[in-house]
């Protein structure tokens, strides 16, 4: 424990065994920085002194910063899922030592961790107890702190309306939606591309406030999940994102919010087909292959010249679903406060 001065990373364990408030008394008295995973957001709220924000793949460089010299790391319920985690690249120092707490063994004894196989609460109160008064640092301590808050000023910047840019970008969508959010309000999503701008620039506030599937990408999950969650606990607004590929592939449960008097809030971003996987498509050299929207041309391939044109509003409308449609931050705002005032399903 003596070289106990690195990162925690912590997974969705924390937030099933309801560890949030032992894990920011811990990194609280021992300094220890705390970088989270996909399913771990939110264990610490967004604006925790020591919460260094995203980890991997899909994270932010400040945490990273930190984990590429990290010479011990404390996993906390994680699975180490590698495309979330990127944790087999990630932990650079060649002497890194891994201590990983998990009430899974099979997932304890990764990375030839030491392993701690127990609930992450309980297992977090006895560390504490053992390490009584012990404390990094000071001058990693606030090397730590500084990094966390360069971070948010950074997203703070990174959804900020570009100047000189006409429309909505994803990720100021995303800021002007936080904005309404409250602490204990939800944000749902699981495919696309919207799933690492989400755990980037969301700043969640609470344990259950952030449900991002990702390493699957469940196309279809966010509606009938934003419904689920609707039902568990109807003081939390849910604002469900979701891209025009994933509202095609499932969205007759909202029919049955319509039915069931359930309020959600929708948001679709629509950018004419598989966006995440066109980019790849193209990347990997296969020229975004039936990735994109067209009519089919009389020599048999897609008509690049012909794109289809879904009325996604009209689709919504036809369901019974009060639908907004919006192009600017303005009409955004304004469709937010209606939906957010309203007692029923929204869709923007």
């Amino acid at each position: 424990m003596e070289t106990l001065t690195d990162p925690a990373t912590t997974g969705g364990g924390v937030v099933y065994s309801s560890a949030n408030k032992v894990l920011a008394e811990f990194a609280e008295k021992t300094g220890i920085p705390v970088g989270s995973t996909q399913a771990g957001k939110g264990a610490l709220p967004h604006d925790h002194p020591m919460n260094s924000g995203p980890m991997g793949a899909l994270g932010l460089r400040f945490a990273n910063r930190l984990a590429h010299t990290a010479d011990l790391v404390i996993g906390v319920g994680t699975r180490y899922t590698d495309f979330t985690s990127a944790f087999n690249t990630m932990f650079q120092n060649p002497q890194v030592h891994v201590v990983n707490i998990n009430v899974l063994s099979f997932d304890a004894h990764k990375e030839a961790a030491i392993p701690v196989i127990g609930d992450a609460r309980e297992t977090l109160s006895e560390l504490q107890e053992v390490l009584g008064d012990w404390q990094v640092d000071e001058d990693y301590r606030r090397e730590a702190m500084a990094q966390a808050d360069e971070q948010r000023q950074a997203v703070d910047c990174m959804v900020q309306h570009i100047p000189g840019t006409e429309g909505l970008g994803q990720k100021e969508v995303i800021g002007i939606v936080n904005e309404f959010a409250r602490p204990q309000d939800v944000v749902v999503n699981a495919a696309g591309s919207m799933p690492s701008d989400l755990q980037k620039l969301w700043k969640a506030g609470s344990p259950l406030g952030y449900s991002v599937e990702y390493g699957y990408s469940c196309m279809g999950y966010e509606i009938p999940a934003a419904l689920g969650m609707r039902i568990a606990d109807p003081s939390r607004e849910i604002f469900s994102f979701f891209g025009d590929a994933s509202f095609i592939m499932y969205h007759q449960d909202v029919l049955t919010a319509i039915q069931e008097r359930e309020k959600i809030i929708l948001l679709l971003l629509d950018n004419g087909g598989y966006g995440s996987i066109h980019s790849l498509s193209m990347q990997v050299g296969s020229q975004g292959f039936e990735t994109k929207y067209y009519y089919r041309g009389g020599n048999g391939r897609q008509n690049l010249k012909e794109p289809l044109q879904v009325d996604f509003p009209k689709i919504l409308e036809g369901y019974g679903v009060k639908t907004y449609t919006v192009e600017d931050a303005d009409q955004l705002r304004q469709a937010l406060h209606k939906a957010v005032a309203s007692n029923q399903i929204t869709a923007i």
